[in-house]
């Protein structure tokens, strides 16, 4: 780690990965069948490739899953809205104390 900098790997959930009704609508918009993607593969590969790697990963598909009414989460296509920030920020803090990504030396 140059200039001993620490590093957290983040992942932000499309949109249609906690929301179904979503996934259904855009499989359609598109001609898809949902029955042949598996829409949280790409969660599943990083998850691997990171525990392999030693490198700290936050997945907050979980996180964002249990929360009611996530739908606040996100506005428009796949950007966040505020409540989408607010607890990506706090699963971030987590992660930086959980990791021990910061010195307190």
């Amino acid at each position: 780690t140059a200039h001993n900098s620490k590093i957290v790997f983040v992942l932000v959930p499309a949109r249609q990965q906690i929301d179904e009704t979503n996934w259904v609508n855009s499989a359609r918009v598109y001609k898809l069948d949902p029955k042949d993607y598996d829409i949280f593969k790409p969660n599943n590969i990083l998850y691997q490739f990171m525990k392999n790697k030693g490198i700290p990963f936050v997945d907050l598909l979980p996180v964002f899953k249990k929360i009611p009414g996530n739908k606040t989460l996100y506005y428009g296509e796949g950007h966040l809205a505020k409540e989408g920030h607010r607890v990506t920020a706090m699963e971030i803090s987590k992660a930086i104390i959980n990791y021990d990504l910061i010195s307190t030396k």
